[in-house]
């Protein structure tokens, strides 16, 4: 595969594909390295590469995978957003792990011109202001900055945008709907080499749910957890998410399996609870962080608690009265905690299982 018309652009500055290739260019940071590591390997043709796991479901382990494998996974999400050779990429996740690689591998197989710049809250304050993009991936918390930092419209700068990483809440939902790009979330982990599925949230074609990518193929277990089988996996993935198939190779995404709060015999979803807790805190304009689990109880085996992140205590009983409204007893919070800093993982994403054990809470995850 030739990569002459690939043009990268990193940090803002511009890097010739056959200095990288050569090995002569120097980083000037973790992310330069990574970034300009994984080129220099794959530009010389390297057949299998490690990947490494975050960490947020559970132990961090590494995978081999090789290079046939990743040029599949780049060719169909290609194929679904419609990219073509030349568009104008922005790459702004860690080149460390399997976002900001995928993101990578897709421009150096559809031949299409990189900007990679450090990740960082807002990616847009890194760019001159009249930069543009026809395609780019983000977290959540990217694109809830982006939002509140400079507005709706500093997303028309990006033609197509993928968002994952973690859930995009019902809030940030609501405002990309608005927005004039089209704007996706993705399902998908790094067994799977990047999303295998794609739901559309912004625009008149907004849709509910996940829809497969091509040559994806998808079923459930015993336990309603998906089973993803694609042409470039050489083994089914079963997967922890507990999903509603409603048509071929479409599905409602519910929550981790191993989540799952089992209270009174009553099996309970935190991610659906936290959905609705986002909206009370919204009404109430609380703003911390939190997320929902069990913590041990003598009567009820597991309770229902909400572990918000803050030094100072929020109006429990204004946020309970309000919670009532929308939750039926056995899913209110029967446990309200504090913490003062949630634990993350280097992807940024909230450890549930190292902020309670930071904290010696006995709960469903331990």
């Amino acid at each position: 595969m030739h990569y002459t018309h690939t043009h990268l652009s990193l940090n803002n500055k511009s890097v010739a594909l056959s200095s990288i290739q050569q090995g002569s260019v120097t980083s000037e940071s973790d992310f330069e390295k990574a970034s300009l590591d994984f080129i220099h390997r794959w530009l010389n043709n390297q057949q299998t590469f490690i990947l490494q796991t975050s960490g947020s479901t559970g132990t961090p382990k590494k995978i081999e995978v090789t290079r046939e494998q990743l040029i599949a996974s780049a060719s169909a999400t290609i194929k679904a957003l419609e990219l073509k050779e030349h568009d104008q990429v922005l790459i702004c996740l860690s080149t460390q792990y399997i976002a900001g690689i995928m993101m990578l591998v897709r421009c150096l197989v559809g031949n299409l011109n990189i900007t990679a710049i450090e990740p960082t809250a807002n990616p847009l304050n890194l760019l001159p202001p009249d930069a543009e993009f026809d395609f780019a991936a983000l977290v959540p918390y990217q694109a809830e900055t982006m939002f509140t930092e400079m507005d709706l419209s500093s997303f028309k700068r990006i033609k197509k945008i993928i968002i994952g990483g973690a859930p995009v809440s019902l809030k940030l939902t609501e405002i990309l709907s608005k927005a004039e790009s089209d704007i996706y979330q993705t399902y998908g982990m790094t067994e799977t080499l990047s999303h295998i599925a794609l739901q559309k949230i912004s625009g008149v074609d907004a849709t509910h749910a996940f829809k497969a990518l091509p040559g994806v193929t998808l079923k459930l277990d015993a336990r309603n957890c998906l089973v993803i089988q694609a042409d470039y996996l050489p083994e089914a993935v079963v997967a922890n998410d507990v999903v509603e198939m409603i048509g071929n190779n479409t599905f409602r995404w519910l929550g981790r399996a191993d989540n799952v709060i089992n209270s009174g015999g009553i099996k309970l979803y935190p991610e659906k609870l936290e959905k609705i807790v986002e909206h009370t805190f919204s009404s109430l304009s609380i703003n911390n962080r939190f997320f929902v689990c069990g913590t041990q109880d003598a009567k009820l085996g597991t309770a229902v608690s909400l572990i918000i992140e803050s030094a100072n205590k929020v109006d429990e009983i204004a946020l309970l009265q309000q919670l009532r409204n929308h939750l039926q007893s056995h899913e209110l919070p029967k446990v309200i905690l504090y913490t003062k800093t949630f634990e993350m993982t280097p992807t940024n994403k909230i450890n549930r299982v190292a902020t309670l054990r930071k904290y010696g809470m006995i709960t469903n995850l331990q």
